[in-house]
């Protein structure tokens, strides 16, 4: 990494030029695009008795999902008749499918042109009065599905760049918080609410919230007290062991010996292992060399399978945010662990979260001051 580094860095002189063309052909296209998106012109923020359908878009991550779940309450509970649609991707859609403050839902993320085509069709057979882009990384192509779906739509964003620009292709634009210090996503996603409506929002209502398939919810119930029973034990920490970047992770290593040294502390604790649907294989392999009665692996093939296990939980440890969110959402005490300070933070809940020390990697994280923040929490929260 620091030897990549360093050889980038030669060509360091070259960067600021690089990003002016940039700059100017990004100026350029937004004209053009502008030109032919025309966004509605509208004063802002809109009045909610005059908007009877929102469409949000929020095609990223699991995590993120998640933190749009405050929108959906507040928009349901101020006027319940409005038609709420979401569109998300294969990573996300699942946790929602059951929520009943959604009607719609699409899925923009797609294998070929043809389905995603499909889903844009599907979308147009309704009326959309506004349409809110909260995927914050790819607004200029968010701005262009907002009108295909529905031209006359009122479309919202949110940005850090010049706001000028993305009035070209959005009706309305807010500011985003600068980077440094970081402010929650959640926080982020709210703020572009209130900018494209008159609402006002309690504190109360700035949290996270699932609403998840009953079935579900008792499969995993059912099978967490038998485990239980089995070891008799009354309390569950959950480790999440993977993350969707694998240098953020910290390592199965490091997982077990915590896991060894929490439950010969605590005797009433469990230690549950869960890791993504593509690591399972991975994770079998290495529980058929590792054994213990209170150390356990269990599959969550879904995203609510996973939500619903953290439900059951005392609490969480895991670097991957979208678990972290999850477990924010679920009202669980968190020990994150993380690379840098950042917008995606345990948010609401007791939390402790630890880093390395700078430039080294997550797994230097010592086992120590991970089985010291668990038991702090485990403390506080008993």
């Amino acid at each position: 990494m620091r030897e990549r580094d360093r050889l980038l860095n030669k060509e360091a002189w070259h960067r600021p030029w690089i990003r002016r063309v940039e700059h100017l052909f990004k100026r350029l296209s937004f004209g053009v695009v502008g030109s032919i998106l025309r966004p509605p012109q509208v004063s802002a923020p809109l009045s909610l008795d005059n908007v009877n359908s929102v469409l949000i878009l929020r095609y990223d991550a699991l995590g993120d999902l998640v933190l749009t779940t405050p929108i959906l309450r507040i928009l349901k509970s101020r006027k319940p008749s409005l038609t709420i649609g979401v569109a998300g991707s294969k990573k996300n859609l699942d946790l929602i499918r059951a929520d009943p403050d959604v009607d719609d839902t699409y899925s923009f993320i797609q294998k070929s042109n043809e389905d995603m085509w499909s889903e844009i069709k599907r979308a147009r057979t309704v009326k959309w009065d506004l349409i809110i882009n909260l995927v914050y990384n790819d607004k200029t192509r968010a701005a262009i599905i907002a009108w295909l779906i529905d031209p006359h739509a009122v479309r919202a964003t949110a940005v850090r760049e010049p706001l000028a620009q993305y009035r070209n292709i959005y009706s309305i634009v807010a500011q985003r918080p600068a980077l440094r210090p970081p402010t929650p996503m959640l926080e982020q996603a709210l703020l572009t609410l209130t900018a494209a409506l008159d609402l006002h929002i309690e504190p109360d209502e700035m949290h996270s919230s699932l609403k998840l398939d009953h079935a579900i919810v008792h499969e995993v119930n059912t099978q967490v007290t038998r485990l239980l029973k089995v070891a008799s034990t009354s309390r569950i920490v959950h480790i999440n062991t993977t993350s969707s970047e694998e240098f953020r992770e910290w390592g199965y290593d490091n997982a077990w010996e915590l896991s060894q040294r929490l439950t010969d502390q605590l005797a009433d604790v469990e230690a549950i292992w869960t890791g993504s649907p593509e690591r399972v294989s991975e994770l079998r392999q290495f529980f058929e060399s590792h054994n213990h009665p209170r150390i356990t692996f269990f599959e969550t093939p879904t995203p609510t399978h996973l939500a619903s296990l953290i439900g059951e939980v005392e609490l969480v440890i895991s670097p991957d945010t979208s678990v972290v969110h999850i477990a924010s959402a679920q009202r669980k005490p968190i020990v994150g662990l993380y690379m840098e300070a950042n917008e995606f933070l345990p948010y609401g809940v007791p939390n402790i979260v630890l880093m390395p020390t700078k430039d080294q990697p997550l797994k230097t994280i010592s086992v120590e001051s991970v089985l010291k923040a668990t038991t702090t929490l485990l403390t506080k929260t008993h």
